[in-house]
């Protein structure tokens, strides 16, 4: 419990950094919510037991599906902290999930799962050549 209040604090810090302002904190406490789940997930799936489903096939791809998410949520979040703003949120979040902007949505998450697939497979070349660096 104590790493998710953390996660928040920082990131309120890290808002308030980029300057003191409602759009900014917003999108910082985004960033935090965003943060928590993947948190989560990587917890309960790094524990022992969870070994057998890290060997399968499509674990990979349940975690190339939660990066694209993950990487829509965090750019909806900067949205809404460097342009629209909190006031104009309501609107553009209801025309990005409704009507007819469904497919590029789709597109979206679409193009952020082969990219994460892309990262993921550059990360065991690193890891298999030797050249993964610790950050």
């Amino acid at each position: 419990m104590q790493k998710f209040f953390n996660t928040f604090v920082v990131f309120t810090f890290t808002a308030l950094w980029h300057g003191l302002s409602w759009h900014l904190l917003v999108w910082g406490w985004l960033i935090a919510f965003f943060v928590i789940p993947e948190q989560l997930l990587s917890w309960y799936f790094n524990r022992p037991s969870m070994a057998g489903i890290r060997s399968q096939w499509y674990y990979r791809h349940i975690c190339a599906l939660g990066a694209a998410i993950n990487i829509f949520f965090m750019s909806v979040s900067n949205l809404i902290g460097f342009f629209i703003g909190v006031d104009n949120m309501k609107e553009a979040l209801g025309s990005m999930f409704m009507g007819e902007n469904i497919f590029p949505l789709f597109v979206i998450i679409l193009t952020f799962f082969g990219a994460a697939h892309i990262m993921f497979e550059w990360r065991a070349y690193e890891v298999r050549t030797n050249r993964a660096k610790d950050f």
